[in-house]
């Protein structure tokens, strides 16, 4: 179990973005900020 648990920490170093490690897999973050909001936003307003 330890060495799944360290195996997961090193992917996490690895992967393009934010993530974090719940229930023993990787979630990624969804990006924050201005662009990501207002890209959302038009795609919204869109609808």
């Amino acid at each position: 179990m330890l060495y799944r648990r360290n195996h997961l920490i090193d992917q996490v170093y690895t992967v393009d973005g934010k993530a974090e490690i719940v229930n023993d897999m990787i979630v990624m973050d969804s990006p924050t900020g201005s662009m990501p909001g207002r890209s959302a936003a038009a795609i919204y307003r869109s609808r």
